[in-house]
């Protein structure tokens, strides 16, 4: 058949009829079809190298020259001509049988590795290809559409399942230095079909998920830390941004196509009823199912969604995710993109949180959710591990700078008497209550994942700590989240940049670090008081204020809500459920704090710790008495901390409704329990309260 092929190719070559052309790209078709279901075909086509190679070399130059050329003599008005003009079906055709020859040498290399070598070796003829078809203007065309995707594919198929040439891709074609021309996968994706995205994506996956595991760590440290791979995760997180967006939007017309069957449904019922119709045709629902599985067949979000999450999450079992979060900030943003100077607000000019990073923590949130489910639920982790020391621990970091930037943000806000109905005066402040919510839910599922116990330390002072007989060794998620527990704990910073306040100039003055700010709890709820769920009945001049409840039997409106407020007022108060009250932070800034103070072993009122730990009789420590002692010690520290940074109160006042933090009183409440375990001068404190009336 390659006889054949040569023959129909030499004749088209030399008169180019719409005849020879279809029998020329029938023929290519046949064989790409017999190459994907036949692998002795494949087989026996490379075991030729010379009759192979002259495929890449001599066929398929000659079918892209000959494609040039014709479009040289095309103007720019011929080529943006309708579709069906003589100019736009010589210009398909030429396409058209370039493409067929590159899937033929797609479909051969399919498990095949001589195949893969010897178009390896060729892939300076392939190379101007790749440049020409991804480039901007050409990825905007839709005629080199089926082109560019076709190559994607190819490029997925060459390195599948070959590490010789994985390493060798990956090092000219994804972290090369300059040439960005021969960046083939960062340009790919920048493709505006979903099929080309997918197989570059794929093609990603087979380079980082290496049978080598030196080479695919060693692969992900480089795209987190080389410019050319930190542009390919930005490009992957504004995909992914953008396929969540289309889901949704996909969503919200199948539920509006549904309301408008039932509706119509609904109508033709009633006219039937009502005998003014005689005859009700059934359309509509023939409609939907048409439109929905159009929509279904054209692009699938969640098949881009799906290789994006298993790209990232190679890097999280890799360890990267603190290094990572801190390289897609909105500076790096900005280098990248190189754009030209132009002039905005002081607060558009330093910015906190960039996209890719609110991404990016979504994909972390999820990632590690379905972690703690497989911890509990099988033994067998392999795929849910975080790769050694410091996956983890840039979160407490980027935790701790959100706290006090957030604290700080609302402080002027309060000092400026600027708060508007809907936005706080400062607007990076959305995007740093975005990025708050995800990092402390990464942390609260740390800290469920660990069970509360704290885990030693790589640099533990005792290495003579014994394994308890028949305690197995879990080198998989848990003992990670256990150490990253530990951290968090013995990190000052953490525990006040949440909750402490109420300390004068000169003890401000005094601290070092991160830890002058204030508590974020604190400030939050001066910022934003509870709002109760419970209203008044809105009277004759509060017809447009509709959400309220009925207030219950025995219920009394609280003095720390704004419920008062609501039976009082004879106009909707200015600051109402709709206004921007950073909705569920205080719920998760408890809930973290419970994390934090939460033991699973019961502390005694009377129990001291020190650094030196106590010893058994043989001098041996082991493992289970060691992590009981080192939780138990570290929990208390935790406790004296919030006790002396004037926590305690913050977390009581908690203990209220609040319509934009749900839960949160009962959470108040489980954390304020283990504030007081087992900790004397903390409930001495408590005990010394006493109800005052409200004011």
């Amino acid at each position: 058949m390659l006889d054949r092929f040569e023959s129909e190719l030499s004749d088209y070559l030399s008169d180019p009829t719409t005849s020879s052309k279809d029998q020329l790209l029938s023929t290519l078709t046949s064989l790409s079809s017999t190459l994907a279901s036949d692998p002795d075909q494949r087989g026996y086509l490379s075991s030729d190298a010379d009759r192979f190679e002259k495929l890449i070399t001599q066929d398929l130059k000659r079918l892209w020259d000959s494609h040039l050329q014709l479009e040289s003599t095309f103007s720019n008005e011929q080529r943006s001509s309708e579709v069906g003009s003589e100019a736009q079906v010589k210009r398909s055709s030429s396409i058209a049988l370039v493409v067929a020859l590159v899937r033929l040498l797609r479909n051969s290399m399919a498990q095949c590795i001589q195949a893969q070598r010897l178009v390896y070796r060729n892939k300076a003829t392939l190379e101007p290809i790749l440049i020409h078809t991804t480039s901007f203007h050409s990825l905007s065309d839709p005629a080199l559409i089926p082109l560019s995707r076709s190559l994607a594919q190819l490029l997925s198929n060459l390195i599948t399942s070959n590490p010789e040439l994985q390493k060798a891709f990956w090092n000219e074609h994804v972290v090369i230095q300059g040439s960005p021309e021969r960046r083939f996968p960062l340009r790919l994706l920048s493709s505006t079909d979903h099929s080309t995205q997918v197989a570059t994506q794929v093609l990603l996956v087979n380079l980082l998920k290496s049978q080598d595991e030196q080479a695919s760590h060693e692969r992900c440290q480089s795209l987190v830390e080389s410019d050319q791979g930190l542009s390919v995760l930005h490009t992957l997180l504004n995909l992914a941004e953008a396929a969540v967006l289309e889901e949704e939007e996909e969503e919200e017309e199948e539920e509006e196509m549904r309301l408008q069957f039932e509706v119509q449904e609904e109508t033709r019922s009633s006219a039937r009823i009502l005998g003014q119709v005689e005859e009700v045709e059934m359309e509509g629902k023939d409609t939907f199912r048409s439109e929905l599985s159009y929509k279904v067949s054209k692009k699938d979000p969640s098949e881009t969604l799906g290789l994006i999450y298993s790209i990232f999450t190679l890097l999280f079992s890799q360890g990267l995710c603190g290094q990572l979060l801190e390289r897609l900030g909105p500076r790096r943003e900005e280098e990248e993109e190189e754009e030209e100077e132009v002039f905005e607000t002081s607060d558009q000019e330093d910015q906190i949180i960039s996209s890719s990073q609110l991404t990016f923590l979504r994909l972390f949130d999820s990632w590690i959710h379905f972690a703690s489910i497989e911890s509990s639920a099988s033994s067998q982790q392999a795929e849910f591990r975080c790769g050694g020391r410091g996956g983890l621990d840039g979160l407490a970091n980027f935790l701790v700078r959100l706290c006090r930037f957030a604290e700080e943000a609302m402080k002027r806000g309060m000092d400026g008497d600027q708060r508007k109905e809907d936005l706080p005066q400062d607007k990076r402040l959305i995007g740093v209550h975005q990025a708050l919510i995800l990092v402390l839910k990464c942390l609260i599922t740390v800290g469920l994942i660990a069970g509360g116990w704290s885990g030693s330390q790589d640099d533990s002072p005792f290495p003579e700590m014994t394994k308890e007989e028949g305690q197995e060794e879990d080198p998989q998620l848990g003992p990670e989240c256990r150490r990253m527990l530990t951290s968090l704990r013995q990190d000052a910073e953490v525990v006040e940049s949440c909750v402490d306040h109420g300390l004068t100039s000169v003890q401000l003055e005094s601290r070092s670090g991160g830890s002058e700010t204030q508590a974020l709890l604190h400030r939050t709820a001066l910022y934003s008081p509870a709002l109760s769920p419970f209203r008044a009945r809105p009277g004759s001049k509060q017809e447009s204020f509709t959400t309220y409840q009925d207030v219950p039997e025995g219920h009394a409106f609280s003095s720390t809500g704004k419920a008062t407020n609501l039976s009082e007022a004879s106009d909707p108060p200015s600051t109402s459920s709709s206004a921007y009250g950073f909705d569920h932070l205080k719920r998760d800034l408890i809930r973290f704090l419970g994390v934090l103070v939460y033991s699973p072993v019961p502390i005694k009122i009377d129990e001291t710790f020190s650094d030196v730990i106590p010893r058994s009789s043989s001098g041996v420590v082991g493992k289970k008495e060691y992590e009981k002692y080192l939780t138990k010690s570290q929990v208390r520290k935790v406790q004296d901390r919030v006790r002396r940074s004037n926590g305690l109160f913050d977390v009581m006042n908690m203990t209220v409704l609040d319509e934009r933090n749900p839960y949160m009183r009962e959470h108040a409440i489980f954390t304020l329990k283990y504030l007081l375990a087992g900790n004397k001068e903390s409930q001495d404190l408590v005990s010394q309260l006493r109800p005052v009336e409200p004011q």
